[in-house]
């Protein structure tokens, strides 16, 4: 990926839906259809985003509220943009978003075999609460079932900063 400045991340728009729903298709066995994605980004208790390069989706991301709880519906980044720090800036902007919405819990399933994916969670201290059998239509595979467990608004700043932390200095790696 080139520079990390390059990158936006905005709100999910329906212009942007035809990227959306084709990294979709690239990524997942059972993608999500454009009719799925409009009704969530019309929903008021959704809010989705996407990564841009000028204008070309890269990556999204969405989040559910309902009262104070959070949900993390997906987070995709096209393949050649893995690895970059950037699934971790989507997440900060998921957190910012918890953070102002005031949610203390938030909750995520990802695929048992999904290490690199848990792997991310982790570092924004999601922790396995428990398991869904046979959750993906697929293949049957099993979801681990994450969550950050009850966290304060001090928690939540902290752990944004932390990671914020994380990426400008992976990011000063990279440049020496």
């Amino acid at each position: 990926m080139r520079d990390m400045d390059e990158v936006t991340i905005l709100p999910m728009q329906d212009g942007d839906l035809d990227q959306v729903t084709q990294i979709e298709k690239e990524i997942f066995p059972t993608p999500w259809t454009r009719r799925q994605f409009q009704f969530e980004i019309r929903n008021h208790y959704c809010h989705y985003f996407v990564a841009k390069i000028g204008d070309v989706v890269i990556g999204y991301t969405g989040l559910v509220v309902v009262g104070s709880e959070g949900y993390i519906t997906n987070l995709a980044v096209k393949a050649e943009h893995r690895r970059k720090g950037l699934g971790t800036r989507m997440i900060l902007t998921i957190f910012r978003k918890a953070l102002e919405a005031g949610v203390d819990i938030i909750s995520l399933e990802v695929r048992k075999s999904n290490l690199i994916a848990q792997e991310l969670y982790r570092q924004f201290e999601f922790h396995q609460g428990g398991v869904r059998r046979r959750y993906y239509v697929d293949n049957r595979e099993d979801a681990l079932v994450m969550s950050t467990g009850y966290i304060t608004a001090g928690k939540l700043r902290e752990i944004i900063e932390k990671n914020e932390k994380y990426l400008m200095e992976r990011n000063l790696e990279r440049q020496s």
